[in-house]
Order: structure tokens, then C-alpha cells, then sequence
């Protein structure tokens, strides 16, 4: 499938720039979870440095390696075997490429817009740090007890003492 999108570049691939609590966020899931510190360093690896060249933020290059790559893409794929899908077309050209019936009463999922794309990525993060979260809250509560304990025992002596 190759996402059509406007070459004028209006709605250009770009990454969303975390900010304030997202990147909070991050960083937790980043100490909570080793394989997601790896993830900023090979997104830019991938695609600022190697799909842009490093010039991510010249408009008029990443428009132009976005369309060259629209193009090489419906150069090698049999037209059969690729659709070219603009965003908004809903189900029917879909489900028509997949010879699938239209779902009834479902609307076409959203998920990867501005307004839902940053809210799916924290709930994401929140989930895979929960279990770690109520570990951690557990390991730290089971330690306080201990301490607790073990400080009732070693003042118990004393006060008989006094």
C-alpha cells in the first residue's frame, strides 16, 4: 500500500516533536523498558540521516524524496498488487482492493492523525510501565515495612533497658 499524500508538501512526512509531559513520559519508559532507549537514536538514523539525508528539516528535499519514493514504489509494484491509498477514501476503495465487504456500522479507524497519533503513543508507554510502576511501588513498600520492623526491633531493648 502506498499512502497518497499532496506533493506540494502541505502534508509532508514529518515527525512529531515531543514536548513537556510526553517526553517525561519517555524517559521513564526509556529506564523502565532497556529495548526503548535504542528507539530516538535509530529513528534518526533511519529516518532523518538515511531516508533524508540529514536535511529533515528542508521542506522542499523531504517533499522530493517522499514523491521519488511514491514513484519507485508504483514503478516495481504490479498495479494488481498495490494500492495506492489517499487518506480519507474510508473503507470502500479498501475493501474493494482487498475484495472485502465494507464493515457496517463501523467507522474507519483514525488512528494515526494528529490529535490520535501522540494520545495512542502515551497510552502505549503508560501500559508497558504500569506493570513496572506496581512492582517497583511493591519492592519499595515491602522494604519501608522491613525497615519499619527491623527498627521496632532494635529500639524494643532499650526501651526495656530504660
Amino acid at each position: 500500500m502506498v499512502r497518497q499524500r499532496r506533493p506540494d508538501g502541505r502534508k509532508r512526512p514529518r515527525l512529531r516533536r515531543l514536548a513537556g509531559a510526553d517526553v517525561v513520559l519517555l524517559k521513564a519508559a526509556q529506564l523502565a523498558i532497556p529495548s526503548l532507549r535504542r528507539a530516538p537514536s535509530m529513528m534518526e538514523k533511519i529516518i532523518t540521516k538515511g531516508t533524508f539525508d540529514g536535511r529533515f528539516e528542508d521542506r522542499e528535499h523531504v517533499v522530493r524524496r517522499f514523491v521519488r519514493h511514491t514513484e519507485r514504489v508504483k514503478e516495481r509494484v504490479p498495479p494488481e498488487k498495490l494500492l495506492v491509498y489517499a487518506m480519507g477514501e474510508g473503507w470502500q476503495h479498501l475493501c474493494d482492493f482487498l475484495g472485502a465487504e465494507v464493515p457496517r456500522g463501523k467507522p474507519f479507524p483514525r488512528l494515526n492523525d494528529r490529535q490520535e497519533g501522540p494520545k495512542m503513543m502515551r497510552r502505549h508507554m503508560v501500559a508497558a510501565l504500569a506493570p513496572r510502576a506496581v512492582r517497583a511501588f511493591a519492592t519499595v513498600s515491602v522494604l519501608l515495612a522491613a525497615a519499619w520492623v527491623l527498627r521496632s526491633v532494635v529500639r524494643s531493648p532499650r526501651r526495656r533497658a530504660g
